[in-house]
């Protein structure tokens, strides 16, 4: 758990970002995510979207996918598109859990938008499970360069993804 404050979480997403230039999301954007989702942003995201970048690659933090018109992050262009497409398609992530970050190698950070809190959740290679942190935690280690990727391995709520 982070003592920040989101105020100083947004501070230290901005210092990281630095030289970057990071252009945020218009209101209309964020609006249109969120009917797009059909949940709310969580506040603490929805302001990181709406006051510093609309998606961002940063070196110690990685990135966060963007609402539509943001900054592509991988081969990803929004969290809408890759909630379309679905994070996994047998109906194991529940509506309302969103992908964030792409880890690469079939590894997926999401967040529970149906919780303002947002608790952070993870898939890795079709495994699906909760991650033990909220979204200001994981953001809060992201800039810390404390962020490690998720990982199934001993954890006993891990729901194994049908495969085709």
């Amino acid at each position: 758990m982070t003592d920040l404050t989101d105020d100083e979480l947004i501070e230290l997403v901005r210092a990281e970002l630095g030289a970057v230039d990071p252009v945020p999301a218009t209101l209309e954007q964020v609006e249109e995510a969120e009917r797009v989702l059909g949940f709310r942003i969580p506040p603490l995201l929805r302001r990181l979207y709406l006051e510093v970048a609309n998606g961002w690659l940063a070196k110690k933090s990685g990135g966060v996918i963007g609402v539509p018109g943001g900054h592509r992050v991988a081969d990803v262009f929004d969290i809408t598109e890759m909630y379309r497409d679905g994070a996994e398609p047998t109906g194991t992530v529940p509506p309302g859990v969103v992908v964030i970050y792409d880890w690469g190698c079939a590894i997926l950070s999401l967040v529970d938008f149906r919780d303002p809190a947002g608790p952070m959740w993870a898939i890795d290679n079709g495994r699906y499970f909760r991650d033990d942190m909220d979204v200001k935690e994981w953001l809060h280690r992201a800039v810390a360069g404390t962020l490690a990727m998720p990982s199934p391995d001993g954890r006993p709520d891990v729901v194994d993804i049908p495969q085709d």
